[in-house]
């Protein structure tokens, strides 16, 4: 468990994991969720509603920010081949992209997988 809260990472089932940022978190979490089950990111990607004009999850790149070639090219992570995480949110967002992955993955967000941002 975090000492602090000023520490950044996640409690995974009661083992915590330390990370430096909210995107290394966001990034941690879904690669994480991806090898306990090879079938998350068709799942969480197939969900018809990610953000209001965006997709947080996508098979091509691009389609993580439509229109804007400049933050696909800066602000995605390549999950595995043919999948890609959008990385440029608030600790807000962060929060709200993680606890739709507990739903798609079938964890309770804030039992069996906690959050702490340093905020």
């Amino acid at each position: 468990m975090a000492s602090s809260r000023n520490e950044i990472g996640f409690e995974l089932r009661g083992r915590w994991t330390a990370v430096r940022n909210g995107r290394e978190l966001l990034i941690r979490v879904f690669e994480m969720l991806d090898r306990t089950d090879p079938t998350f990111c068709e799942r969480f990607g197939a969900m018809a509603t990610h953000g209001r004009s965006r997709r947080y999850l996508a098979q091509r790149r691009e389609d993580l920010y439509p229109g804007r070639p400049d933050l696909a090219a800066d602000h995605s992570h390549q999950l595995k081949p043919g999948w890609w995480l959008g990385t440029n949110h608030s600790h807000a967002a962060v929060r709200k992209i993680i606890s739709m992955a507990c739903g798609v993955a079938g964890l309770k967000f804030g039992t069996d997988l906690r959050v702490e941002l340093g905020e």
